[in-house]
């Protein structure tokens, strides 16, 4: 079996997309979502506090009452704020997630990425994910974030400590303040430890899809028999090769001074008008079935055609569309431009 070396073609990268299998970062998701409930909170800031607020009523107004009436009290008040204080979340999210995934590889909906298959449900597939270097990075990155946030929460609670000391004589009034305080410091610190961590997973994540991809040069082979000898790509090709003809070539035909032909394999139109063009222009070019072509977009415009096969060979060799003919060839080009002309008088004489 040949080495997987070689980068993958667009058709292997186009069939693994169909199948769902792209370039994607978790952590990403988990950037954006968290710098996205951070604005949410400091955007909405009353509105949570307000609620925040009247949840702490609620447990202190219910200490005093028989423990049925309390627990339907704390049951119908805290879950009317929760609903409230939850549903702008949950859109959030849910924008977020859809809004970071299609940043990152387009909108997709595939249903082979759900398919179920043997493999997925197979102990020793299973056993190999685990282990796997993927599986391991995931991990890695999972004990880096419960770390840094231990660390954070640590770090904020000790500098604080002081301040939670005199909330039992403060009350209620100082509590909001310092957990607001907290709230923003806490997310702040953390959003820009996820970014961090996101960018590097994010190009992670692509190298790894690429190297999952990788082909060997028996498939990258393989994969150009099978497109070449497909009789549907090749009319697909050679309906777009004719598409690009008639929108692109023919108007430059038509309008042309004259085509200068070999006469059947070659056809080159050059426009030419005295004191706008210098030089004359190459407007298209053409050989083969192209320059057939070409030569019957002329008769229909009553463009005139030239044979002259040095001179249609030479500027298909040398020159290029939308530049002036090259130097060397200027001499027998007027040539064609006298005869345009000498035609030109001969039609109007008649």
């Amino acid at each position: 079996m040949s080495e997987k070396t070689e980068q993958p073609t667009p058709k292997k990268i186009r069939d693994a997309r169909e199948k769902g299998q792209v370039a994607q970062s978790k952590e990403v998701v988990s950037a954006l979502l968290m710098c996205g409930i951070f604005a949410l909170f400091v955007a909405m800031s009353d509105f949570y506090i307000r609620h925040f607020a009247a949840m702490i009523d609620v447990l202190a107004i219910v200490y005093e009452l028989p423990f049925r009436a309390a627990f339907k009290m704390i049951l119908n008040q805290l879950f009317d704020h929760a609903i409230a204080m939850l549903t702008p979340v949950i859109i959030l999210v849910m924008i977020t997630a859809i809004a970071a995934n299609v940043g990152q590889f387009g909108f997709l909906i595939s249903f082979e990425s759900i398919k179920p298959e043997f493999k997925k449900i197979n102990p020793a597939e299973g056993v190999k994910k685990i282990v796997s270097k993927k599986s391991l990075i995931e991990v890695l990155k999972s004990i880096v974030k419960i770390l840094f946030l231990g660390f954070l929460i640590y770090q904020l609670l000790t500098d604080n400590i002081n301040d939670f000391v005199k909330i039992p004589h403060c009350g209620i009034s100082c509590l909001m303040p310092l957990v607001g305080s907290l709230f923003i410091q806490l997310f702040i610190y953390s959003a820009l430890a996820f970014i961090i961590i996101a960018v590097f997973d994010f190009y992670f994540q692509k190298s790894q899809h690429i190297k999952q991809l990788m082909m060997s040069m028996d498939e990258i082979q393989r994969e150009f028999k099978e497109s070449e000898g497909d009789p549907e790509i090749k009319g697909k090709r050679k309906q777009m090769h004719k598409e690009l003809m008639e929108e692109e070539v023919k108007p430059r035909v038509k309008s042309s001074t004259a085509v200068i032909t070999n006469p059947t394999h070659v056809a080159v139109a050059i426009y030419y008008e005295k004191g706008v063009t210098p030089l004359p222009l190459v407007t298209a070019m053409g050989t083969d079935d192209n320059a057939q072509q070409m030569k019957r977009w002329a008769r229909q415009a009553d463009v005139p055609i030239m044979e002259n096969i040095p001179l249609a060979r030479g500027l298909l060799a040398k020159a290029a569309i939308d530049n002036y003919i090259p130097s060397d060839y200027i001499a027998p080009v007027v040539e064609v431009l006298k005869w345009v002309e000498q035609l030109k008088r001969e039609q109007e004489a008649c």
